[in-house]
């Protein structure tokens, strides 16, 4: 004989699945997303000459956060520009800049153009209270003689970490 389970065991299930789907809410967002203007879901330049003109490509860079704390994010080379054949593309070739106004909040830390290093470059903060934000970057590759002719691939990393708080930094990465 089978038993069927108690009106008392529905209800405590009720209970405890409301509870867990309100508690999943509760938590704190802290993300980013880097998508560029055109090319899906990669930065894309094409082939590169010595004698082009320079090339520009935007980038929106969303950040969402409540976790009511001041963050910065930053971004570095984690594979540099490079042909099949391990040619680079030459220091200073690479450039960003962030186009002013584009955000609401915080401070867009590169307004004037900078090359892209290997090391870690802050390119902006957020204002006081941590405030989501969203802005545009520009990437660009520059004319120079000493560029190598051919197809470069390259992973830029972006960083967004909080400032005085124990929320876990969150990387995302864009092949180039």
């Amino acid at each position: 004989m089978k038993q069927r389970p108690s009106l008392g065991f529905f209800i405590l299930a009720l209970i405890l699945s409301t509870y867990f789907i309100l508690a999943g809410n509760v938590w704190a967002a802290f993300d980013l997303s880097v998508n560029p203007y055109q090319g899906g879901y990669d930065l894309r330049f094409d082939k590169i000459t010595p004698d082009m003109a320079r090339v520009n490509r935007e980038v929106t860079v969303r950040v969402t956060s409540t976790i009511a704390k001041q963050y910065r994010l930053s971004n570095m080379f984690i594979q540099p520009l490079s042909t099949l054949e391990g040619a680079r593309l030459p220091e200073g070739c690479f450039v960003v800049y962030g186009i002013r106004g584009s955000n609401s909040f915080g401070t867009i830390n590169v307004e004037e153009e900078v090359p892209v290093r290997l090391g870690s470059q802050i390119i902006y903060t957020s204002n006081a209270t941590g405030a989501s934000d969203s802005f545009t970057l520009v990437y660009g590759i520059l004319p120079s003689s000493n560029i190598v002719s051919g197809s470069y691939k390259g992973r830029l990393g972006f960083t967004l970490e909080p400032i005085d708080s124990t929320q876990s930094p969150v990387t995302v990465m864009l092949d180039v």
